[in-house]
């Protein structure tokens, strides 16, 4: 199990620096954990992706996170 806050703190991180391109970059980390059988990092990187997926469907909830830093 991984820290809910870290996990979001990542993908915002990863939609700032890569924008759209950032799910596809976080799908094949997860790709790639799972070929050497880190299933628990595999599983991480999956979660962080739908994470940035969200933010990116609905540019409101990036502003919310904005807001309270």
């Amino acid at each position: 199990m991984h820290d809910n806050s870290k996990t979001e703190q990542i993908a915002r991180h990863m939609v700032d620096r890569l924008g759209a391109d950032a799910v596809p970059v976080l799908q094949k980390l997860a790709e790639q954990a799972q070929v050497i059988g880190d299933r628990s990092g595999a599983e991480a990187w999956r979660d962080i992706a739908g994470l940035a997926e969200g933010m990116l469907s609905d540019p409101c909830r990036l502003l919310d996170n904005v807001t309270s830093r």
